[in-house]
């Protein structure tokens, strides 16, 4: 293992899950949409893209409650509130099934008065219908899979949270493909809705490890609702800002160049869709920002950040040259061959890459700004990035040069977004140093060491020197050195044999000192009298600690964390 500091370790692991996970859901959708190209043809094209609005009406409320839930969550978890936090999963947890319901019940009532607005044909009409039935599971059960997923990741459970998303993604393909040969696109809505509930049954698989640290609890109250609500939705609100854009861009395409066109805006929607990916490095931050927030350790969240910013420029960087050198390839899966159709979609999809760099840069933006509860920053990137930048742009440009021009315009809005946003920050915090908006804390210092008689020593005398250059009195020097000594020791004490690595923090707040070490080793807490002895120190360090008044431990993101304050 890399000696960097866990954040950087974990945000690796976390990134590496996402990307598979978003990737797995552009797969899914389009698996979808491929396979009913060629099953049913383009009239299933244009019937996917028409019942679009409730799939996104299901991500909707799946982030609004289940991202905003997870966010609290990691934010108690970094905060040593445990009881908190199960009671903010289990809120969670009623609220996205609830939601679930919700979504359903609105797909069998409004969906008459919906395709009745949007000129629907009867054949049309026909086949929404049919993938509507059997996709009515996949509205119910979508939020509670993207709540549990967010959780499982906060807590640790990358692992399990891919085997999940690779469930679903072979499932879909496996299911959808026979099932649609014999059912029509009801039976690529059954196979999609099947391996959703397989997936979900996977993510269920992590609440039973032992490392995992979830649990219902009874302390939550339904008043905290609303601060769930706060936290997600600018995330969620991206669904809702594409669901607005579009019906307006589907009556616009039919209205000025044919409804012959809607399988093209198929594919642009696909893209959006996929675009979702440029996410994965700021979904990456969720489960440890709010944990260095909570710790106030500046110095670790800028290092992290820095690292973040470059893991997205490069996915964006890779995401552009897919799309350059696959756009044939892309329109071959969704079966798109007319000359007048196939062409312009190629060209569409290659002046749609000019917007995956600046996509990945405001997506890691937006999605700090949130979790570190700058909620009015990501707001505002969320509707400028999915809403108003694209209708400036495409709809004009398009008037201009037709459906190049319409490419062209949502190629360009994330640059025009990122411009945007980062002058919203500089005239909201005047005065702070934009992006990240992160004040120094020379009162905290961390390192990483491997736990070994060499690392605790370079830990001990990088702390001292620290606490020296601040001035701090020998005997809290004395009291602080023995107690990081002490722990690393205990660390080393119960895991003989393995090579462990610890991250160590320290903070000075007035006369009060909080030492934090996190380690990947046995899952013991070493705070507790009463835990299993298998040596001198792990007898004798616990009861030296019952003197610290304050002092915690608890399981974060699968590595243990210790936190003592004197």
């Amino acid at each position: 293992m890399s000696k960097k500091e866990f954040g950087i370790i974990k945000f690796n692991s976390v990134m590496l899950a996402t990307v598979l996970e978003l990737l797995v859901n552009a797969v899914l959708q389009t698996a979808d949409n491929a396979i009913t190209g060629y099953v049913v043809g383009m009239d299933g094209l244009s019937a996917l893209n028409l019942f679009l609005p409730w799939i996104l009406t299901m991500n909707f409320f799946g982030i609004l409650f289940g991202g905003g839930a997870a966010i609290l969550y990691a934010r108690y978890q970094g905060e040593f509130e445990r009881d908190r936090a199960g009671g903010i999963f289990t809120l969670g947890t009623i609220a996205c099934l609830v939601s679930g319901l919700i979504v359903v019940l609105a797909s069998l009532v409004l969906m008459g008065p919906y395709l009745k607005f949007m000129g629907s044909s009867d054949e049309l009409s026909a086949l929404i219908y049919s993938y509507r039935n059997f996709y009515l599971p996949c509205l119910f059960f979508q939020p509670i899979t993207l709540f549990f997923i967010s959780i499982v990741y906060a807590d640790g459970g990358e692992v399990v949270g891919m085997a999940a998303s690779i469930t679903e993604s072979v499932g879909n393909i496996a299911l959808s493909i026979p099932l649609g040969l014999n059912m029509g696109i009801g039976g690529i809505a059954l196979g999609t809705s099947l391996s959703m509930m397989l997936s979900l049954l996977v993510l269920c698989t992590h609440f039973f490890r032992k490392n995992s640290s979830v649990h219902l609890s009874r302390s939550f109250a339904f008043k905290d609702l609303f601060e769930i609500s706060l936290y997600g939705f600018p995330e969620s609100s991206m669904f809702f800002f594409m669901m607005l854009l579009s019906a307006p861009i589907d009556k616009f395409v039919a209205a000025r160049f044919g409804e012959e066109y809607l399988p093209a805006l198929t594919v642009l929607f696909s893209l959006i869709e996929f675009s979702l990916v440029f996410e994965a490095a700021g979904e990456a931050l969720r489960p440890i920002l709010p944990v260095y927030l909570g710790e106030g350790n500046s110095p670790a969240l800028k290092r992290l950040l820095h690292h973040a910013m470059k893991s997205a420029i490069i996915l964006g960087a890779l995401t552009t040259a897919f799309y350059l050198l696959g756009a044939p390839l892309i329109t071959r899966i969704y079966n798109i061959s007319e000359p007048f159709l196939e062409g312009g979609v190629i060209t569409g999809i290659r002046l749609f890459s000019l917007s995956c760099i600046p996509m990945a840069i405001v997506g890691l933006l937006d999605s700090y700004y949130l979790y570190s509860e700058k909620v009015d920053l990501s707001l505002f990137s969320y509707f400028i990035k999915y809403f108003a930048a694209d209708i400036a742009l495409s709809i004009p440009l398009s008037l201009i040069m037709g459906m190049n021009g319409l490419w062209l315009g949502f190629g360009l809005a994330p640059l025009l977004s990122l411009v945007l946003l980062l002058i919203f920050v500089r005239l909201r915090r005047r005065g702070e140093k934009i992006p990240y908006l992160i004040s120094d804390n020379d009162n905290v210092w961390d390192c990483t060491v491997e736990v070994n008689a060499s690392g605790i020593g370079r830990a001990m005398d990088m702390a001292e020197s620290f606490l020296e250059s601040k001035g701090v009195s020998k005997e809290r020097i004395s009291n602080t050195i023995f107690n990081l000594e002490e722990t690393l020791g205990l660390i080393a004490e119960i895991n003989p044999g393995k090579t462990v690595i610890a991250e160590c923090s320290i903070k000075l707040d007035g006369d009060s000192t909080e030492l934090i070490i996190w380690d990947n080793g046995k899952i013991v807490d070493i705070t507790n009298p009463d835990s299993e002895i298998s040596g001198f120190r792990s007898y004798a360090y616990p009861l030296i600690m019952n003197k610290n008044i304050m002092r915690a431990n608890l399981v974060t993101v699968g590595f243990n964390r210790n936190r003592i304050v004197f």
